[in-house]
């Protein structure tokens, strides 16, 4: 058999596999001849192409988020499609590569182009740990609260976002943020380190009921200050009990809005006495409170 290889009409290889360099587009004619004088040809138009060279990139800093799925995205440029692309953990044609877990991992990625030409990129990924964490300390005055969220979150921070039942806040400087009512909350806190990790926390909190007990009044018939009573914020329940100074009962009440108007069945009252009260409450969060104390009437 006889091999006859041509481009443009000029001479270029008379084996039976081609190797050779062409600088432009043209027609490649191949003549084939046997011993019996039979003879077949086929032609085809090459048509060359710009060809940059193929790159395989992996887009990441080494980096990657402990405990979290993460994305590593493989970028290709140059070459010739279509592109087969092969990961070391055996996926294949797919430019990303989905990546958990807490240990460091190798990662290689292979591309060959449509010419059969390849590129690789690998990479030894480390995982960086993020992780939000925080602790709610109530501080009362009398009926301004405020909670200490000071965060004790692991690992080189860049960004705190804070949240009260789904909204976003600032913190003062000290940390702390006041609460005026006395219903349930939820309090978030998302962290986001130097290579974007994120974490969040979340906490519900109720504010602790708050009293504010007089320790004297004067049911003098003015309408100011004529009636003991209890001011509360996060109350469920209040059971009040006055006692004289030898430690009789002089008054026992149940109820939120329990009041002793000063009066003593047994004894008038003149000019100033004096008594004591016992206070149980429960807060609307369980809390049990007592509360013990001297109360003086002035009359």
């Amino acid at each position: 058999m006889e091999y006859d290889w041509r481009f443009q009409g000029e001479l270029v290889g008379i084996g039976e596999e081609l190797n050779t360099t062409v600088l432009e587009s043209g027609m490649l004619e191949l003549t084939i001849s046997d011993e019996c004088g039979q003879i077949s040809n086929v032609e085809s138009e090459i048509d060359l192409i710009d060809y940059e060279p193929l790159k395989a990139h992996l887009d990441s800093e080494g980096v990657l988020c402990r405990g979290q799925e993460n994305r590593i995205e493989l970028e290709i440029s140059g070459g010739q499609e279509p592109y087969s692309i092969h990961w070391s953990d055996g996926t294949v044609d797919q430019p990303y590569l989905w990546i958990d877990g807490f240990e460091p991992i190798f990662i290689q990625a292979l591309v060959i182009d449509g010419c059969g030409l390849s590129d690789s990129d690998e990479e030894l990924m480390q995982f960086s740990q993020v992780e939000a964490l925080f602790l709610v300390e109530e501080l009362q005055d009398f009926y301004f609260r405020t909670v200490d969220m000071s965060s004790s979150s692991i690992g080189a921070l860049s960004e705190y976002y804070w949240s009260i039942n789904g909204s976003d806040v600032e913190l003062d400087e000290g940390n702390q943020h006041p609460f005026l009512d006395d219903e349930l909350h939820s309090i978030g806190l998302t962290v986001i380190n130097e290579y974007g990790c994120t974490d969040s926390w979340n906490v519900s909190f109720q504010p602790s009921p708050l009293l504010f007990i007089p320790n004297a009044f004067s049911p003098d018939g003015d309408q100011v200050n004529d009636e003991f009573e209890v001011n509360s914020l996060g109350l469920s329940e209040l059971h009040m009990e006055i006692f004289d100074r030898n430690g009789r009962s002089i008054l026992i009440s149940s109820g939120l809005d329990s009041k002793w108007d000063g009066y003593d069945p047994l004894r008038p009252v003149h000019g100033a006495s004096y008594y004591h009260y016992v206070i149980q409450a429960t807060g609307k969060n369980g809390e049990k409170l007592i509360r013990k104390g001297p109360l003086s009437v002035l009359r």
